[in-house]
């Protein structure tokens, strides 16, 4: 708890060093409504993933099954990697912020990393895959380790066995859940003019996220942070909006409201 009381002391600082020295904040006006999504990419590679079927008169679905194209990368590609998540918030007049909302030192109400960024929706044609006795193949198609076919289909390993379907993460930041799972959810808070804001987020690790990258390629995972103010894109006053590609790294910047 000490520890806790002096990081936000000095957070106090900072937000008082930027809010309460500028002169130009208005003291009065109406309040408006700050949303917060945070984006995730990663240097995937793709698979061609099928339906498969036990042949017959009519065919009994077995089970979805994705195949290597190879280990060349495709680039940033969403995936659905899991983040720490923090807000911060010093109300004009005050000199002491409080966290409105975040998984971390929360008691344990919310998992550190329970919050998940959204799925890769992009989906290419994959070649039709002929029958291989007593299977056959429908529903071709080609997607990244990013997508949630890739999650909920069991993968052939180059050894002939298969791994079977990785637990399917849930988007979401701080249990608000996303429309869809292509598309990330928003953190919203109404702002009175001269509140300011900080807002953290931090990736999980490679070693306990989902094996989604291939032995042999660099897994380059970052996290992005994107501001709207009244539902318009906004660039914050300060701070890193992206992460770097290190283990474990964050992202945290600030919003004065005016």
């Amino acid at each position: 708890m000490r520890r806790a009381g002096c990081v936000l002391a000095i957070l106090a600082a900072v937000l008082c060093g930027a809010a309460c020295n500028d002169s130009s904040q208005p003291t009065q006006g109406g309040s408006s409504v700050l949303g917060v999504e945070i984006d995730a990419q990663g240097d995937v590679t793709q698979y061609d993933c099928y339906d498969r079927f036990l042949i017959g008169s009519p065919p009994t679905f077995d089970r979805s099954v994705c195949y290597s194209v190879g280990l060349v990368s495709l680039g940033q590609h969403p995936v659905p990697w899991r983040y720490s998540f923090r807000v911060i918030r010093l109300a004009a007049g005050e000199t002491f912020p409080e966290v409105v909302a975040g998984s971390v030192n929360n008691g344990g109400t919310f998992p550190v990393f329970g919050s998940a960024a959204r799925f890769d929706t992009i989906v290419n044609a994959a070649p039709i895959r002929g029958d291989e006795p007593p299977y056959t193949f429908q529903n071709p198609r080609r997607v990244s380790g990013g997508h949630q076919d890739f999650f909920t289909s069991s993968l052939q390993e180059p050894g002939g066995s298969l791994r079977p379907p990785l637990p399917l993460p849930t988007v979401n930041v701080i249990g608000i859940a996303s429309a869809s799972p292509g598309v990330n959810p928003r953190y919203e808070l109404e702002l009175h003019p001269g509140d300011s804001v900080i807002i953290e987020a931090a990736k999980e690790k490679i070693g306990p996220g989902p094996p989604i990258f291939p032995p042999g390629v660099t897994p380059k995972v970052t996290i992005s942070g994107h501001l709207f103010v009244g539902g318009n894109p906004t660039n914050p006053h300060a701070g890193a909006v992206q992460s770097s590609i290190n283990d474990g790294s964050g992202i945290s910047f600030n919003y004065i409201s005016d």
